[in-house]
């Protein structure tokens, strides 16, 4: 599988925006630079003219950026190569299968992220494992939207949790997150496909870290398979996309319970009530 890698340049005011935009383009890994912006999608999967109309809503002048194609067979090495360590907190370490972990921390996940999103480095991934850190996940059933790397939904096992699903679009998100769940010893169930693809069950717990556009659209779906007294966590999104998620949030009768932030990304935690 052949890769899409998009290098831009942006001053660093504007690198989080970018990476914004660019996910709302279809990217999926990114890495920042001296002078802007790396971004990751599967070639298959890349639409220029998406890419240059999301960029195009930045403010100020007119951003730059290249495109080149990246082998599939050379994004392993490049992550052993360029991959660290993430620690969040005292909470959690996570620690690619190629590195040893430190002591001192309560959960050590070894992820290897190849092309999924999610391994701790970006803030929103940080945000939702601080809520999972003050949320009953001790004996919960637990369903991770858009797993990525499958680093929340593993993390949950490791917390406790009964049953842990992970749903994402993407194929290689599938593969990769069966693979973390086997170095974890984490029995995930993982199904592809989008919210329409939850399985008519109860869940006490629902995790979701995606752009804020599909959030909106697939509350409803979230809500829908809450048990009752359950949570709903979401992050993916700026602090000023908080107002219409709350606002959406409310319309289905989810209570507002936490919010975190940092660096303007935010994570939500509401509540189905009873």
């Amino acid at each position: 599988m052949d890769y899409i890698e998009a290098r831009v340049t942006a001053p660093e005011a504007l690198r989080e925006p970018v990476m914004a935009l660019m996910a709302e383009a279809g990217f999926m890994a990114f890495e920042e630079t001296d002078t802007g912006i790396l971004g990751y999608v599967e070639a298959a999967a890349y639409e220029p003219e998406r890419l240059t109309a999301q960029l195009a809503l930045l403010p100020g002048p007119a951003v730059e950026w290249q495109i080149r194609e990246v082998p599939g067979q050379n994004w392993n090495a490049y992550w052993e190569s360029n991959y660290p360590s993430v620690q969040v907190d005292r909470l959690c370490q996570v620690v690619p299968s190629f590195r040893e972990p430190e002591p001192g921390f309560r959960y050590t996940l070894r992820i290897d992220p190849k092309m999924s999103f999610g391994t701790g480095h970006h803030e929103t991934t940080r945000l939702m494992m601080r809520q999972l850190d003050l949320l009953p996940v001790q004996g919960a059933q637990v369903l991770d939207m858009g797993c990525g790397t499958g680093i929340l939904a593993i993390l949950a096992w490791k917390m406790g949790a009964a049953s842990v699903t992970g749903i994402d679009i993407d194929s290689w998100c599938m593969e990769n997150a069966a693979e973390n769940a086997a170095i974890n010893s984490t029995p995930l169930r993982l199904i592809q496909g989008d919210a329409s693809a939850i399985p008519d069950e109860a869940y006490s717990m629902i995790l979701a870290n995606i752009t804020c556009n599909i959030l909106l659209a697939d509350l409803h779906a979230y809500a829908a398979r809450l048990a009752p007294g359950g949570w709903l966590v979401l992050s993916g999104f700026y602090e000023t996309d908080v107002p219409q998620l709350a606002g959406r949030a409310a319309e289905l009768g989810l209570l507002p319970v936490r919010t975190l932030e940092e660096n303007r990304w935010t994570a939500l935690a509401f509540r189905q009530p009873g």
